[in-house]
């Protein structure tokens, strides 16, 4: 066959490729983008599960932590400008779990005294370096009032999320005077909800980072419920298009299909054909396209990266640190919803093509 043939062939079956490759694209990159937030606001706020009272490590998955935090609250004065911080107060150790790296933690450890962890986006609008000293006009709760106390920057970190992170700074819990909680951070992939229910049937009462902030997790998991109304919607529009691509291919092999009857060969037999054919053909384009929207979800991460170094206040409502994790099983149902219809659809639209209307197809061929 020719050229003309083979792009006759080919021209059909592009949109599907593309619809499956942007469909696979998206699932990927909002899967991997809404783990990274659902992580972020653990380590960010108050750990897997919060609690007041000391938690054993033999009562949580292996590879847990569990620290002793305060809160407070303060202002933040340099050279360059003040800004409100929420305080997190913490004792040594709390960084050197997955927080540190997941954080992109960058610290002085030489550096001692009333020490003051700010974040990458918090050290860019006060223009602190690590080194620096400013002043914390610090808020204590218990006798209501204000005290300023000179501070030095020990560390930076960046957690990709500027959102969560623009005023939070962390200080030793000798800071702060207020009354602390434990914060119990679980390896991710284990059950937080049965870890907590555990946790309460021995008598520990417990709340999880989806009570604690129900807002944003709610927040998180509808973007990712939107995702099965548009995998649904996508499957009738490839069905949709698998019909059209069948009729394409009849119309393009009129001189083949007088042939066929010419020998003898049945309609029945004939639309059976061409709906194996079509089917194959959306199969291949479908692999094709999920293929390639999974090796451009790959590529997200570095391109978010450099649009945030080129203009961090772009994406300060969205996290720029993630990793890509593939969706293989929905990806796949995606794949077999897609074809379930397409069957149906072109098996509806064959059987229209009743006894003799092939023939009138072909009639003047």
């Amino acid at each position: 066959m020719g050229f003309k043939y083979l792009l006759s062939s080919i021209t059909p079956l592009i949109l599907v490729f593309l619809i499956v490759g942007v469909l696979s694209f998206s699932l990927t990159f909002i899967i991997s983008f809404s783990d990274a937030i659902d992580r972020m606001i653990v380590i960010l706020g108050s750990g897997s599960i919060s609690t007041y009272e000391e938690v054993p490590l033999s009562m949580l998955p292996e590879g847990s932590s569990v620290d002793y935090v305060k809160t407070g609250e303060g202002i933040l004065y340099s050279e360059n400008g003040e800004s409100l911080a929420y305080l997190k107060g913490f004792d040594e150790g709390y960084f050197d779990s997955e927080r540190g790296s997941a954080m992109n933690l960058v610290e002085d450890a030489s550096l001692n005294g009333n020490t003051l962890y700010v974040s990458a986006s918090l050290s860019r609008s006060l223009s602190l370096e690590i080194g620096d000293r400013l002043t914390l006009l610090l808020y204590e709760e218990d006798k209501n009032r204000t005290r300023p106390l000179l501070m030095t920057i020990k560390g930076v970190f960046d957690s990709g999320y500027a959102q969560l992170d623009k005023y939070l700074a962390y200080v030793d819990n000798s800071v702060l005077s207020s009354s602390g909680s434990y914060e119990v951070l679980i390896p991710a992939g284990e059950d937080v909800d049965e870890v907590s229910n555990a946790l309460i049937d021995n008598g520990i009462f417990a709340s999880t980072y989806k009570e604690n902030y129900s807002a944003l997790y709610t927040n998180v998991q509808s973007s990712i419920q939107i995702l099965y109304i548009i995998l649904l919607a996508v499957a009738l529009l490839s069905a949709f298009f698998s019909s059209d691509i069948a009729r394409v291919y009849l119309d393009r092999d009129k001189m083949d299909i007088a042939a066929l009857m010419m020998l003898g060969m049945e309609e029945k037999r004939i639309r059976l054909l061409y709906s194996k054919l079509t089917l194959i053909s959306v199969l291949i384009a479908s692999l094709a396209g999920t293929i390639a929207g999974i090796a451009l979800s790959h590529m997200t991460p570095w391109m978010v990266g450099k649009i945030a170094e080129a203009d961090p206040a772009l994406l300060e409502y969205y996290i720029t640190g993630f990793e890509i994790r593939v969706p293989y099983l929905m990806i796949g149902a995606m794949i077999v919803i897609m074809l379930l219809i397409s069957y149906v659809t072109l098996h509806c639209s064959m059987k229209r093509i009743k006894s003799g209307n092939l023939a009138s197809l072909v009639e003047n061929e």
